[in-house]
């Protein structure tokens, strides 16, 4: 309660930065101390003695963000004309200080808003494949629904880890040289479930769309592939990118992206939520966990980590875990501390992809 006076008699600290930090020391991001989450405050609520404090992270102030400045003309913002990589287009739309959010443009590890290292393998896996994109964003567009659509167009995940700086990453299942076991023994509880619609066998992607009058046209042309032994033992299940700010102006792109999203969803989805004693702080977005369970018949089956939540008070935490699909959309999330539910912190929230 003496938290909640201070804050009540200094109201400055509304919109402050907090972090919440687990471990042994005091040496932000040493081995001995994880931040497991992030964000500036936006509510501190009093009741019974007790207090919750909820904050809101980076992902929150896209959400809230419109893109363009020019309340005047309000035609939005065009990036067609020049092939642009799409992790460049997405520095450029963070940073650039016209556009409204004007993140840290410093290239290194230090920069706060941005994950350095992560947004320069992902240009580099990009770039390596030759991905570019053309994009327009309308005015009424925040920078949430931008990502979204880069996310999703260039089947990557961008997301806020619990030092709530964003994250970018390009492969989206598991990878073996970070792999971890859960075994019987590790295991509070486990659910899974089939999802027999949670799939794709034929991907069509929209190409080369026309701006004209600060509005965008139709396609030029569609391409699309097919898994037709999926069909075969499925139906056809189609799919195409929800989203159509960032698009591709050659087929070779465009047929790159419709062959990762079917391969990875040529079946249906399985996913597992296994609660484990906090053991596993160190695993993060998309390594593999190889699982096994007797109950249902599992003995070392890979599983990629797609989110994962920490309850200090239980010493517990649940793994969220595809079996092929990888990394979906998820909810932007918040933290409330001394909530029974939001409190359970989410080390990797907001995930866009």
């Amino acid at each position: 309660s003496q938290l909640f006076n201070e804050i009540i008699e200094d109201r400055t600290q509304f919109k402050q930065t907090g972090m919440v930090e687990y471990g042994y020391t005091s040496d932000t991001y040493s081995a001995d101390l994880l931040c497991l989450g992030g964000g500036f405050l936006t509510n501190a609520d009093y009741n019974n003695g007790q207090v919750s404090f909820t904050f809101k992270n980076q992902m929150g102030k896209l959400a809230e963000t419109r893109m363009s400045v020019d309340t005047t003309s309000r035609q939005g913002i065009s990036y067609v004309g020049s092939e642009w990589n799409p992790a460049d287009l997405t520095w450029t739309i963070l940073t650039v200080n016209s556009l409204a959010l004007g993140l840290s443009s410093i290239e290194s590890f230090t920069n706060p808003d941005i994950n350095y290292d992560s947004w320069k393998d992902w240009y580099d896996t990009l770039d390596s494949e030759n991905i570019t994109v053309n994009g327009f964003f309308p005015f009424s567009t925040n920078y949430q629904q931008a990502l979204q659509s880069i996310a999703e167009n260039t089947d990557s995940a961008i997301y806020v880890e619990g030092d709530n700086r964003i994250y970018f990453k390009r492969n989206l299942v598991g990878v073996e040289s970070f792999a971890a076991t859960v075994q019987n023994s590790d295991i509070v509880s486990i659910s899974t479930k089939g999802d027999a619609y949670d799939m794709c066998n034929q991907y069509s992607v929209p190409m080369s769309y026309a701006v004209t009058g600060g509005s965008l046209g139709n396609p030029h042309s569609t391409v699309t592939f097919d898994d037709t032994a999926s069909q075969n033992s499925f139906g056809i299940v189609q799919h195409e990118p929800t989203t159509q700010l960032v698009w591709y102006t050659n087929s070779a792109n465009a047929n790159n992206l419709a062959q990762r999203i079917v391969y990875r969803r040529k079946e249906p989805e399985v996913a597992l939520s296994i609660t484990t004693p906090i053991k596993y702080l160190n695993q993060q977005l998309a390594d593999l966990f190889y699982i096994t369970h007797e109950a249902t018949a599992m003995y070392d089956v890979p599983y990629t980590l797609i989110g994962e939540s920490i309850n200090i008070e239980s010493q517990t935490m649940v793994l969220d875990l595809s079996v092929g699909h990888g990394i979906a959309v998820a909810n932007m999330s918040v933290f409330t501390l001394g909530d029974d539910i939001s409190g359970r912190l989410n080390n990797t929230v907001g995930v866009l992809g």
